[in-house]
């Protein structure tokens, strides 16, 4: 069954067909999330054994004792690395609001089918960019419990590949497609240039 509004549901053979890709889509997400999750909570495992003076095969058997019993912070750790893997993260404010607006406009939910998601992957590219840097600046101002290594590693890493890309494309080494005007194109080629 696919439900078009609450409580309005297409049935049968249609409803299951129309159904499909997002259940493709939700089945990948949980297999990531699986797959993540359970690195996750083998690498929290580590660490944590690690931190407490565990070394060899005491830390070994230390780990497979978290690992039967996992403390609720590693859980939620592991939890936070699957959402955000996955780009499943809660929406802030603005997120939730065009959530709600989208639920009650008639027809926006055809036209907007995915929200969290390319909200999340968009959140994700601004870390990846020198508004990360801003970002992690901003939440140690206001004393937020951030990794702040990891954040600042995304900005650099990220901010470092959008400055060689730049760099590149501003010397012609990184062209992009070839022209689609015939004559454009045969002087595209003719320079040396590829696609």
């Amino acid at each position: 069954k696919l439900e078009l509004t609450k409580g309005e549901l297409i049935g049968g053979k249609i409803g299951s067909v129309i159904s499909l890709p997002t259940r493709f889509l939700s089945a990948a997400d949980e297999f990531m999330k699986a797959v993540n999750g359970t690195g996750e909570l083998h690498a929290q495992a580590y660490k944590l054994a690690t931190k407490e003076g565990f070394r060899g095969k005491q830390r070994l058997s230390r780990m497979a004792e978290i690992l039967q019993d996992p403390p609720k912070k590693l859980l939620d750790i592991v939890r936070n690395v699957e959402l955000e893997t996955t780009f499943q993260q809660n929406l802030g404010p603005a997120g939730k609001w065009f959530m709600r607006g989208r639920r009650v406009i008639p027809g926006l939910r055809w036209i907007v089918p995915f929200v969290k998601t390319p909200v999340n992957i968009a959140k994700e590219a601004g870390k990846l960019s020198p508004l990360g840097f801003a970002n992690v600046a901003r939440k140690t101002l206001q004393g937020a419990d951030i990794n702040t290594s990891k954040e600042l590693a995304k900005a650099t890493i990220g901010t470092g590949i959008a400055l060689w890309t730049g760099m590149q494309v501003m010397q012609g080494k990184l062209t992009g497609a070839a022209p689609t005007n015939k004559k454009e194109r045969d002087a595209f080629y003719r320079s040396g240039k590829q696609p």
